[in-house]
């Protein structure tokens, strides 16, 4: 008897499991159809900062890497601003990926629409996952960035008091 009550939980654990994928697909389907663009608002936002990223790190790495030479502090900027790249790169590609295909007719844009919901809700963890680890990555960038500028600005008051003493 056990065993046949451990089946029905089971199958009731299944049968609303579905049910509330079933009421996420659908509400995501809806605020998709809502949108004035062709993807979730917060999945905008994501991809705009993700571009902003990419291209901030990419200027600092280009800048870094146009000096003759490097200190162990700035090469760590480098290495930190490539993966900060590749990063943002992974997670702008991800979130291209869910972006509704445009569809002049009412019909295909629901079916779209509802595909692009389905994908949104399977690529969720994907998503912030990567996010997640952008913000860390953030974090380390700054926290490198601080140190070489704190360095600089050693260096700077050093040599401004070496040239006043000559």
């Amino acid at each position: 008897m056990p065993s046949a009550e451990l089946a029905a939980l089971g199958v009731a654990s299944s049968i609303l499991q579905v049910v509330d994928f079933g009421a996420k697909v659908v509400h995501t389907t809806y605020k998709l159809a809502k949108t004035s663009g062709d993807a979730l608002e917060e999945d905008v936002e994501l991809e705009m900062l993700a571009t902003e990223q990419n291209a901030i790190a990419a200027r600092l790495q280009s800048s870094l890497e146009s000096r003759s030479a490097l200190s162990a502090n700035e090469e760590a900027v480098v290495k930190i601003a490539a993966e900060c790249g590749k990063q943002t790169s992974e997670l702008i590609s991800l979130l291209s990926g869910l972006k509704v295909v445009d569809s002049s007719h009412s019909f295909q844009r629901i079916i779209n629409t509802t595909k692009a919901a389905v994908k949104t809700h399977r690529k969720r963890d994907q998503i912030d996952g990567g996010r997640d680890r952008l913000q860390l990555t953030n974090a380390r960038l700054s926290t490198a960035l601080l140190v070489v500028m704190k360095y600089a600005s050693t260096e700077t008051r050093c040599l401004t008091s070496e040239i006043t003493n000559l």
